[in-house]
């Protein structure tokens, strides 16, 4: 009778006793809910209607179970006796469908004094898919999150795999869930085991775990849970994959470039090849205004174009007028009001390709590009002269739009150093824990042997 309770019932279409509804096991297939002769009754599919089953609950006015105050009765295999803990209640169609989803990730916390294998199986695992799912955004999926695509099933059950350890799975057994090998998958061997036939997932039973000693024990251990990440678990998860993936890749690209060398001096009969030829030096900028540059603010993408200059010809570079030279504004598009005014060149910043002027009628000097300053001659009494007062550039151009683009990807980037230490926090936790049980475990086999 224990597959009658502890799970989720889905009613029957066409299904209908004694003019009162139907429900069928949403695990279990030959676990049927029906009404017969003043007692609703838990029991096999050739029993339906029948005044025969595993459990009982004698109410004549309720139209459902959910209705009735009364406790159900179980059949020990001798006598029927009262079990006021069972309990039976209705779900929306919503929290049906989500309750029958797997989840997309699980985590599996807690233990104490596991074995040093057991250990290993704790930790964050992703539903296995037989085909790919869309990718989700960072933060979806969480505790409410369900999984999209078509999940591998084992023993008519979903199966998860760990993160970190590719050689542990979460799967079904036909009597219970275990955290096991792949070459046991579905079998009845694995590290960790929880008896509960009646849940689509581990993180919806209330039973607890037990952990193998690596010998023939099973001790239960209560402080294993089994639960849904939360939103934030989840993205946190998704940075360290990520990083994960940079570094991959930085190391593959790393093995390439060094297979390649390796290849060259081999082709050259073990001589170096001479190095590349250095790349050009940028045009000189005066010690002040190299100084100075250092004062100007990240600029920001107000020009209409970068590719040409008021006198350079087609894809040819502006020179970069120096310190002292009178400019006229051209072609900005997130200040047009600018356009056609003059301004006294006061530093050049190379590294941001940016050149300080301070332009007529503006309080402030501001950060321009190259292509928009075309060179003009000095006015009648102007000698083109800074002082080192108007060396100090702090203006920048800027939009509302590039504002709130700028303010956005500073909130993104915290978010995901936030999310990256706590990553980091959790695995050395993770890292702790198992040295401690490996420890602990080395110290219990020293005992023994004592």
């Amino acid at each position: 009778g224990g597959d009658c309770g502890g799970s989720i019932s889905r009613s029957s279409v066409g299904a209908d006793r004694a003019e009162r509804p139907v429900w069928v096991h949403a695990v279990h297939e030959d676990r049927w809910i029906s009404f017969s002769e003043s007692s609703w009754w838990c029991q096999g599919k050739a029993n339906v209607g029948d005044a025969k089953g595993w459990l009982h609950l004698p109410c004549v006015s309720c139209f459902t179970p959910p209705g009735s105050r009364q406790a159900w009765r179980v059949w020990d295999g001798r006598a029927w006796s009262a079990q006021p803990s069972i309990r039976c209640f209705s779900r929306t169609d919503a929290e049906l469908d989500e309750a029958l989803t797997p989840p997309p990730a699980l985590l599996l916390e807690g233990g104490r004094k596991l074995h040093p294998e057991a250990a290993a199986c704790l930790g964050w695992y992703n539903l296995v898919h037989e085909s790919p799912p869309p990718s989700p955004a960072v933060g979806g999926g969480g505790a409410g999150g369900g999984a999209a695509g078509i999940h591998k099933q084992v023993n008519a059950r979903p199966v998860w795999k760990h993160a970190t350890h590719e050689d542990r799975y979460l799967a079904f057994d036909g009597v219970a869930w275990l955290a096991q090998e792949r070459v046991n998958l579905g079998r009845a061997d694995g590290w960790l085991e929880l008896f509960d036939a009646g849940c689509v997932s581990p993180d919806q039973s209330r039973q607890v775990w037990n952990a193998s000693d690596g010998k023939d024990g099973w001790p239960a251990q209560p402080t294993i849970t089994c639960r849904r990440p939360t939103d934030a678990e989840v993205t946190a998860e998704a940075v360290a994959a990520s990083l994960l993936a940079e570094e991959e890749e930085a190391s593959a690209r790393s093995a390439r470039r060094k297979a390649a060398k390796k290849g060259k001096k081999k082709r050259g009969g073990g001589a170096e090849q001479p190095p590349p030829p250095p790349a050009p030096e940028p045009a000189a900028v005066p010690a002040a205004a190299a100084s100075s540059s250092e004062a100007l603010a990240e600029p920001d993408a107000v020009c209409g174009g970068s590719g040409s200059g008021g006198g350079g010809g087609a894809g040819a570079e502006a020179p970069v007028p120096a310190p002292g030279a009178y400019v006229l504004l051209h072609s900005l598009v997130g200040r047009p009001d600018l356009n056609s005014r003059r301004g006294l060149v006061l530093s050049y910043d190379a590294k941001k390709s940016r050149v300080g002027v301070r332009v007529d009628g503006e309080a402030k000097p501001l950060a321009l590009r190259v292509a928009n300053l075309e060179p003009m001659p000095p006015g009648p009494g102007e000698s083109g002269e800074t002082t080192e007062e108007e060396v100090e550039v702090e203006g920048v151009v800027e939009t509302p739009e590039e504002t709130a683009a700028a303010e956005a990807a500073s909130r993104q980037q915290k978010e995901l150093e936030a999310a990256r230490k706590e990553e980091e926090r959790k695995r050395a936790e993770e890292k702790a824990r198992r040295e401690a049980a490996l420890e602990a475990a080395a110290q219990e086999a020293a005992a023994q042997e004592a």
